[in-house]
């Protein structure tokens, strides 16, 4: 069975968030069953109000409209980045669907704006978009789309009506064939909710309908209100911003209180809903506005019939699809026919003229030009399930024509000593493998003084509370996380200090996952959480000092103001810019190109001596003891004993009772029975010599 993973992203009429969804869909066309995988939203913040104001015609320079743009595309790239990282990374979208942010609507103009250049470079995925134009080009409203998807979603619900309670409602009311199903925009909803809440609550929205729920209605505003929204639902025009009844609701704003306000608008959403509906068949409801209590309660009561959430309408053991999701899901939908050469709209739904027919919409981006393999399906006369073209599978990602030759480093060279292994007896090839690692300890020798001097920079920023931050893919980056992993235990440090990143997640430490190291912008993403700081430092780890993801994080280091360095084992011929170069020229490999040897053991040899002179530079460290070491399990109690008798004289007996009232720290053992003093006293004189032992023990 065909299967595709698809995201659809979403940001609605009003502005406020957008939202992002990771579909399965199987099989292709119409024939498509679909299941909620994963969904992320994010608040559309400080970009709300602009993208507010250009949809309400207020003028804005092009540069100005670029910037919106690209700070749009932006918040589109961190939702998907929020999505993607939330679920099992297993999951690995074919393309991304993006409706974008709509800034005008008034056939045959429309316009979703939105930059798919951003998405298509940073997740390496195509991305489909423009859903529209096609259908507008064609002579219909472009508007609405999501009736075709609703079918192809909740066909199995039927006889029923979808209805979205978005800053406009709209309705899809399905039939038994998708020609069968209609749809239709009703009336301002939440945009002359918001709108309401913002002139009247002095608030951007009613959370949850509180002030509409203490509110009682107005009858003779109400009956205005109705006769207006009652004109937007009584044709089939498509509805979009300036279609809020302003008028009314200043007029109204100096009449009323804002809680009876905003009641008598959820009152007159509900009635003019129920009216365009008529009666019979059950509503599956969706949107923002679901989370309006007084609005539902409106529309319950209004409607006379039963009234279901998407979240409530999928088979046992699935919970459907959540109500703030169904757009995005929608728009997934969407983007899988598209591809397939579907049309995603309903002529008559969209008023096309005459017998047209609708056309195959969407307009696509691949990153890097047209993958390999992958074809645009020419457009069906009448298309209802056409298949898909072969699509990458899951787990891959999309192959360059002619990857980077790599021939001239000389950790991909093949290595004289070692060409006859697979001729030699057991005894003799181990015995090559240890006469090359024999030279690793050299060539680390060697470069003694570039590492020296990168911790000599590094340690006051460390420990000015700076943090050490390794980067890697594969062996590289297994190494640096290992690393990393062993500093809290080892110097009671907090984990938060040395941090080890890996291409591909922690997953990559067990199972193979080199595809991630290609994307120079793949570790923005697992950057972005730690908010790089000018004290921090960023080491990336590259046995060959090519690897794009490191690359990539170097570069985004430097620009936060971090102290850089590249660790590799080759010298390169156009090495990144970064602050400091640590490179251990380990030559060609046992095994040609298995970085995994000469060059691991190297690369460990180098983080060990990274970490442990920080931590001795930095007080951590007294004599060669560890006396930063917290107690935590018997092993790790024998070594705190034993080193405070090293310090103290004491016997392994009164030394572990000293250990067990210094509440398990070393450190404050020893000043305790040095200075003779209390545990609380010992650890106040440890502050104020910045934790250092010897300052302590030295007065």
């Amino acid at each position: 069975m065909h299967i595709r993973h698809i995201i659809g992203c979403m940001s609605g009429t009003s502005c406020d968030g957008i939202d992002a969804a990771l579909v399965r869909i199987e099989d292709t066309g119409l024939a498509m069953r679909c299941r909620f995988i994963a969904g992320a939203s994010i608040p559309m913040g400080d970009l709300g109000p602009t993208l507010l104001a250009v949809q309400a015609q207020h003028p804005i320079t092009s540069l100005e409209f670029a910037r919106l743009a690209r700070e749009l595309s932006l918040r589109h790239a961190e939702v998907v980045r929020e999505l993607v990282s939330g679920h099992d990374r297993s999951y690995k979208a074919d393309f991304i669907a993006v409706h974008g942010q709509t800034l005008a609507h008034a056939p045959p103009l429309s316009l979703q704006l939105f930059n798919p250049a951003t998405l298509a470079h940073e997740f390496k995925t195509p991305v489909v978009f423009d859903l529209r134009a096609a259908d507008l080009d064609a002579g219909g409203q472009g508007a609405p789309i999501t009736p075709l998807a609703d079918w192809v979603l909740f066909r199995d619900q039927q006889p029923c009506t979808i209805l979205n309670l978005g800053g406009f409602s709209n309705a899809t009311r399905l039939g038994a064939r998708p020609e069968d199903t209609d749809g239709f925009d009703i009336c301002a909803c939440n945009q002359l909710l918001d709108v309401i809440a913002a002139r009247s609550l002095n608030q951007p929205f009613d959370r949850d309908g509180a002030a509409a729920m203490s509110g009682h209605v107005n009858v003779p505003l109400l009956a205005k209100l109705e006769s207006l929204l009652e004109r937007q639902a009584s044709g089939r025009r498509s509805l979009g911003t300036g279609d809020e009844p302003a008028s009314w609701i200043d007029e109204a704003a100096a009449m009323i209180s804002g809680p009876d306000l905003a009641r008598t608008g959820c009152r007159a959403i509900a009635q003019t809903i129920a009216r365009r509906l008529g009666a019979g068949q059950k509503i599956i409801i969706a949107g923002g506005g679901v989370h309006n209590r007084a609005l539902i309660a409106e529309v319950s009561h209004a409607n006379g019939r039963p009234v279901v959430r998407t979240d409530e309408t999928g088979d046992v053991g699935e919970a459907g699809i959540p109500i703030d999701m169904r757009e995005a899901v929608c728009m997934a939908v969407l983007g899988g026919l598209s591809y397939d050469g579907v049309p995603i709209t309903i002529p008559r739904i969209t008023r096309l003229p005459g017998q047209a027919t609708a056309p195959v919409a969407g307009s696509w981006v691949f990153p890097g030009g047209l993958p390999s393999g992958i074809t645009i399906p020419p457009v069906p006369a009448q298309a209802v399930a056409t298949p898909a073209p072969e699509a990458a599978t899951n787990d891959s990602a999309p192959i360059a024509a002619s990857p980077p030759d790599r021939s001239h480093i000389v950790t991909e060279l093949r290595n004289p000593r070692s060409m006859s292994l697979h001729e030699l007896s057991l005894r003799d090839v181990l015995a090559v493998i240890n006469d090359e690692d024999q030279a690793v300890a050299a060539a680390v020798h060697k470069a003694l003084p570039m590492i020296e001097g990168f911790v000599v920079e590094l340690a006051p920023r460390f420990e000015s509370g700076g943090r050490l931050i390794y980067i890697g893919a594969g062996s590289s980056g297994r190494l640096g996380v290992l690393d990393a992993s062993e500093c809290p235990p080892t110097f009671q440090l907090d984990p938060g200090r040395v941090i080890g990143i890996i291409a591909g997640g922690d997953g990559a430490l067990r199972k193979s996952s080199e595809g991630k190291e290609d994307d120079p912008c793949g570790s923005h993403h697992d950057l972005a959480a730690l908010n790089l700081a000018p004290g921090d430092t960023l080491l990336g780890i590259a046995a060959g000092g090519t690897t794009p993801y490191v690359h990539g994080a170097l570069r985004l280091a430097r620009d936060r103001g971090c102290l850089t360095s590249l660790l590799t084992c080759t010298t390169l011929r156009e090495p990144p810019a970064c602050d400091h170069f640590l490179t251990i020229e380990t030559g060609p490999e046992v095994l040609t190109g298995s970085t995994r040897m000469k060059a691991g053991t190297a690369t460990k040899l180098v983080l060990n001596m990274i970490s442990t002179a920080l931590m001795v530079r930095t007080g951590r460290v007294y004599e060669n003891l560890m006396v930063d070491l917290r107690a935590s399990n018997d092993k790790l109690r024998d070594r705190a004993a034993r080193i405070i008798s090293h310090l103290t004289g004491l016997e392994r007996q009164p030394a572990l009772e000293l250990l067990d009232a210094a509440g398990g720290l070393v450190k404050v053992a020893i000043v305790m029975h040095r200075r003779s003093l209390s545990a609380t006293a010992a650890v106040q004189l440890l502050d104020s010599r910045r934790g250092r032992l010897d300052a302590v023990l030295s007065h």
